[in-house]
Order: structure tokens, then C-alpha cells, then sequence
């Protein structure tokens, strides 16, 4: 499965070579290093404005953006059905669920080992670099990254999902507490780790002050001081 994992690396990859030498030219980043190359992971919380800040940078870098993509991977990797990962993916499910599931004839959630098959995947997307990932933890996993997290107040969050998952108020704000109770147990749980430790980000970002244009342009400084730094130390 470790072939067909690497063909989808390779397909993503592939799709942003051609941006890449343009938007690294229009950001004045310079040419890229010799691979393995850099990777950008972003933490955040739901309505937070994540995708949009992704998709900014994959039109001012050329990168890959690994969101989804990381499940159909997963998927190939573990050699299982995309709607059994995606009812791991960022949530935790008990050992219970599990043997509940197997014993009602849901075999496949008997030997699928999430974990294990998400950090084979983050360790081949990083190894290509040039790769932007979304969620997941990755930055527990991928601590040489350039580790970014979105935050914003309840408020902004309501009104994103109001506006663009066609939510009432009242469903937005289930949706948000649910979805962070589920990550923070998710990364509780695959990581040993606390998903709001600042520590494990370089950078943590209030989206209300700066919105989706500024919090890339910051994200963008961060990435030239991170790597510029590296790059000195291996001089």
C-alpha cells in the first residue's frame, strides 16, 4: 500500500510544480531548497477562516494543500473504505465503539489503527516538502515545520459558519463546541498532547486582528525567518 500512497504524494506535488517557480518569484522566497523540502502545518479551530488562508498561500506559493487528500491517503495506505478513516479523522472513538462496531459486522474497524497510518502518510507528504497541511496534529508529528495555529472568537466563528455552511446561530455554536471538544480529545488521544499549548505552534494567530490577507502575509514572514534562520545554523 506504501506505493500507492507515494503515487498520490507524487500526483499532489505534481499538480503544484508549475506554480511553484512563478509564486516563489511574485513572493520574493527565492528558489526552493533541495528536497526534503519545507511544510507548513495549520492548527485551527473550526470557522476560524483555515481554508482560506490555505488556498492564499497555495496561490502565492505553488504548494500542496493536504486536507481531504489526507484521508483518500490514509485510505490507500490502510486499505480501507474513505468513510471508515473519516470516522477517525479528528475524532476519537473508543475501544467500546470499536468492538460494538465489529460484533454488528463492521469488520474493518477491528484492525484499523488510525494513528499508525495518519503519521505514515504526514511523514511521506513531508518528505516531498513544498506541502501545506491542514489539521490532523501534524504539527506534534512534524516539529521542524513551520507550526501555525488559526484562532478567532466565538463571535467571527458563528457568523463564518452562519454565512457559509448555511447554519443558525444555534447550530453554528453546536458545531463549534462540538468540533472542539472532538479535535482537543482527538489530539488527546493520538498525541498525548493539549491542542491550545502554545508552545507546540511557532505561531498563534488571532484572525480577528489581522484577518485572512494579514494572517497570510504573517504566515509568510514566519516561513522567511524560520527557514533563513535553518539555513544559517547548516552554514
Amino acid at each position: 500500500m506504501k506505493k500507492h500512497v507515494m503515487g498520490l504524494v507524487d500526483r499532489q506535488l505534481g499538480q503544484s510544480r508549475a506554480l511553484q517557480r512563478a509564486a516563489l518569484n511574485t513572493t520574493g522566497l527565492g528558489e526552493p531548497p533541495p528536497e526534503p523540502g519545507p511544510v507548513i502545518t495549520i492548527s485551527r479551530q473550526l470557522g476560524s477562516g483555515s481554508r482560506q488562508v490555505a488556498q492564499r498561500l497555495v496561490e502565492r506559493l505553488g504548494w500542496s494543500l493536504w486536507d481531504k487528500d489526507l484521508v483518500d491517503a490514509i485510505a490507500k495506505d490502510a486499505d480501507v473504505d474513505r468513510w471508515i478513516v473519516e470516522t477517525f479523522d479528528e475524532k476519537t472513538i473508543s475501544e467500546i465503539d470499536v468492538l460494538a462496531r465489529t460484533l454488528t459486522g463492521q469488520y474493518e474497524f477491528g484492525g484499523f489503527m488510525y494513528g499508525q497510518h495518519l503519521a505514515k502518510v504526514l511523514l511521506a507528504v513531508a518528505r516531498h516538502g513544498y506541502a501545506i497541511i491542514l489539521g490532523r496534529g501534524a504539527n506534534f508529528l512534524l516539529t521542524g515545520a513551520l507550526n501555525i495555529r488559526l484562532v478567532a472568537s466565538e463571535e467571527v466563528r458563528i457568523t463564518n459558519l452562519m454565512d457559509y455552511g448555511e447554519l443558525s446561530r444555534e447550530e453554528a455554536l453546536d458545531r463549534i463546541r462540538q468540533t472542539d471538544k472532538e479535535r482537543a480529545d482527538f489530539i488527546r488521544k493520538v498525541y498525548l498532547k493539549d491542542i491550545e499549548d502554545p508552545l507546540a505552534y511557532d505561531v498563534v494567530i488571532t484572525v480577528d486582528n489581522f484577518g485572512i490577507e494579514g494572517a497570510v502575509e504573517i504566515i509568510l514572514t514566519a516561513y522567511q525567518a524560520k527557514y533563513e534562520k535553518k539555513e544559517k545554523k547548516e552554514e
